[in-house]
């Protein structure tokens, strides 16, 4: 099975994602989450985050066949990292999925994106 690599927004961290990851644990989905440069634990000086290296983080996290998602501003580091890689299959463009903070919590840790990326996994 595909690992879940989870990928936060602007002003976040990988600390984001700690409801996500147990309840894919939970479903037998290996998932981890990482900070981008510049955000949560990455110590990288803000001046030198950038898109560029947004991507060059999300493509140095891979380990094998992995399923992408982010929150909200990740759209743009994960859309570019597929764009940096030689690799990412041409023929299946990402797919795009939107949920809101709000919608998270109201999903009592998340549950309609777990939901979203079992039917992805499937």
């Amino acid at each position: 099975m595909a690992e879940v690599l989870l990928i936060h927004g602007s002003c976040h961290g990988a600390w984001c994602w700690h409801r996500v990851i147990p309840a894919l644990a939970a479903l037998g989905i290996p998932a981890r989450a990482i900070d981008l440069p510049a955000h949560g634990q990455d110590r990288t000086p803000a001046a030198d985050a950038s898109l560029r290296a947004y991507a060059e983080a999300i493509l140095s996290a891979l380990t094998g066949p992995t399923l992408l998602v982010g929150h909200s501003a990740a759209g743009y580091a994960i859309t570019a990292a597929a764009e940096m890689d030689p690799t990412f299959p041409r023929s299946e463009p990402p797919h795009p999925c939107h949920f809101s903070l709000p919608v998270l919590r109201r999903a009592n840790g998340a549950g309609r994106l777990i939901v979203e990326i079992t039917a992805r996994l499937a």
